[in-house]
């Protein structure tokens, strides 16, 4: 008996369920202990409750809506670590801004201090809560609880990669100025493109809407491509090609729809790309994420490209597109990892700018994948 209950709360929808439950509790815990807080005395705790009572779904449904693009409910999260806590802040900020504004449709009028309060509140007992979720956890399965999970330092902190094969280490103190960016990216990466969903969204269902009326077929493209240290997700884009173009058949040219190659031209097909941004799986600005038969093919040093997450656009989009060599766009990435810092991302910002304005490299079709791949087996012989 002992072993089936075991067995159900090891499976993934159980871990799921208990964390959206946890969430669920410390969200009520929260409310109640800000109301307590902030209006423990005074004449209109009554009515402030009232407003409260009915803005109150509105919160659980955001936030557990917000954690779960940002990927808070997900096994990951069965050990402690700094980046959990800097996503629930971030996930709690958003939240609490978009109540905000929404109360007036509720008849909702609650104080500015009392979201401010709460959002720390919260916080802090979301995490709170799940840290004596994983200690009991590790108790029951025989764990030394008092054990901390550190996060360890990657590796591209430490050194890099050039193109020619050899490592050099960092200083302490540019370890030091990477590793400050790395928190700041992070959190950053996350935070804006949760806001850009929200931005986005109503121009996210307009371009829906006209792909459905411009074709037949599924509004999203979904691929598999190949993330940081080699792991695989699935990438999704708004589709641009016909509904029965095979990207695997490379005896056939591309067949774009109309709306497709606007979309490819302005970049447009990208914006579901921030779903993976938010979710941890990319960043902003990084080595862009290509299919498995790249990282397949490839040797121990261009494999390197893959030490940071993949980004929307890299120095390598940046400096052309797809009129460079598959061997320039990897000595890019390299490159960009070397140089990892704020001041080349903003840069690659300017950059990618320019290069969308001028069209520069803009068709990526299946000749150029097919050619790339081969310019890849063909270095092992």
């Amino acid at each position: 008996m002992m072993k089936k209950i075991h067995d159900i709360f090891e499976k993934k929808s159980t871990k799921l369920a208990i964390f959206i439950v946890l969430d669920i509790v410390s969200i009520a815990i929260a409310m109640l202990a800000t109301l307590w807080i902030a209006y423990s005395r005074g004449s209109a705790l009554v009515e402030i409750a009232k407003d409260i009572i009915k803005i109150s779904p509105i919160i659980v449904i955001l936030t557990l809506i917000t954690y779960g693009i940002i990927g808070l409910h997900t096994t990951m999260w069965e050990h402690a670590s700094a980046p959990e806590f800097i996503n629930i802040l971030i996930a709690n900020i958003i939240t609490s801004y978009i109540t905000f504004t929404l109360q007036g449709f509720v008849g909702a009028k609650i104080p500015n201090k009392f979201f401010f309060i709460q959002c720390a509140v919260m916080t802090l007992t979301i995490g709170a809560t799940r840290h004596f979720y994983r200690t009991w956890r590790r108790v029951v399965n025989g764990v030394d609880y008092s054990r901390s999970r550190r996060l360890k330092d990657e590796q591209y902190i430490k050194s890099y990669f050039n193109i020619k094969g050899e490592q050099k280490n960092r200083t302490p103190a540019k370890q030091i100025r990477v590793k400050i960016f790395a928190v700041i990216k992070y959190i950053f990466d996350r935070a804006v493109s949760l806001s850009g969903l929200i931005i986005a969204s109503p121009i996210m269902i307009i371009i829906a809407i006209i792909i459905k009326l411009d074709s037949e077929g599924p509004v999203f493209f979904k691929q598999e491509r190949t993330g940081k240290n080699g792991d695989n997700f699935l990438l999704y884009k708004f589709r641009t090609m016909v509904a029965d173009n095979d990207v695997h058949n490379y005896n056939t040219d591309d067949q774009c729809t109309r709306v497709g190659e606007f979309l490819r031209r302005t970049s447009l097909d990208e914006l579901p790309q921030l779903f993976a941004i938010a979710s941890g799986k990319m960043s902003f600005i990084g080595p862009r994420p290509w299919i498995p038969d790249y990282y397949d093919n490839m040797d121990k040093i261009q494999r390197q490209r893959y030490m940071v997450r993949p980004g929307l656009t890299g120095l390598a989009q940046a400096m052309g597109r797809n009129d460079l060599t598959i061997f320039k766009k990897i000595e890019y990435d390299l490159i960009y990892i070397k140089n990892y810092s704020l001041a080349q991302d903003i840069l690659i910002v300017l950059w990618t700018i320019r290069t969308i304005l001028s069209k520069k490299g803009v068709n990526a079709g299946k000749s150029t994948i097919h050619a790339e791949i081969g310019a890849l087996k063909r270095q092992k012989h």
